[in-house]
């Protein structure tokens, strides 16, 4: 019975992350019997493919899951009892926010240069906000020196702009003709949780960069007094 438990259960109470417990393309293939020959003439593309699958939920629920955590600090961020909160945006927000930053930038070379995804002409804007950013906070933690705000929120707000303005070219893709590259920029490769798309977890990105800046100033503010 435990066994059998997460494929029988997990689809139904969890769909978006019933491909995890679901059979590895090599299996299916048949490694190990006479189909071993065909998977290996396959090549690894198809499993690259594949681990979009499993890769894709993850991804979509740390981008709502983080930004939600984010937001509840927030709201306690100047209550007397929330001094374990002030301190870490104070002292570690933009440690966080590299955090964000690097996840957000591995996860696009995932999907560009392992799971072989072409990116539009907006998921390359997006990534001329998001790889500086990432690149800067690198530098000023292994320097134990502070990044600027006014290069943080530039960054970040420049980015969400465009992810808020990729999204909705999704969302209502009649406007394909602003986009003249070789994909369009309506095209959807990742779709989890009905809402959640490529643009939509850069966006949240973004915006989390943006919600751990204004974190830390309200903290540094609240110290002050």
């Amino acid at each position: 019975m435990r066994a059998g438990w997460p494929r029988l259960a997990t689809p139904f109470l969890f769909p978006p992350f019933s491909r995890l417990f679901q059979t590895p393309c090599y299996d299916r293939a048949g490694i190990g019997s006479r189909g071993a020959h065909f998977a290996r003439q396959r090549g690894r593309w198809g499993c690259r493919l594949e681990s979009e699958q499993y890769v894709s939920p993850v991804l979509a629920a740390l981008s709502l899951g983080v930004v939600f955590v984010v937001l509840m600090a927030m709201l306690v961020l100047e209550a007397p009892w929330a001094g374990h909160v002030r301190d870490f945006f104070a002292d570690r927000a933009q440690l966080a926010m590299f955090v964000v930053a690097f996840t957000a930038m591995a996860s696009s070379l995932y999907y560009s240069e392992y799971v072989k995804f072409i990116p539009c002409e907006f998921c390359w804007l997006q990534r001329i906000a998001m790889y500086p950013l990432a690149v800067l906070l690198f530098v000023a933690l292994v320097s134990r020196d502070r990044l600027s705000p006014r290069y943080i929120v530039t960054l970040a707000a420049v980015g969400l702009s465009l992810s808020i303005y990729h999204y909705q070219l999704q969302l209502f893709p009649e406007q394909k003709g602003v986009c003249s590259g070789l994909v369009s920029c309506t095209d959807r490769n990742v779709t989890e949780f009905v809402i959640v798309s490529i643009p939509f977890m850069a966006g949240a990105g973004f915006l989390t960069v943006l919600l751990l800046q204004l974190g830390e100033f309200r903290a540094r503010r609240w110290g002050e007094r």
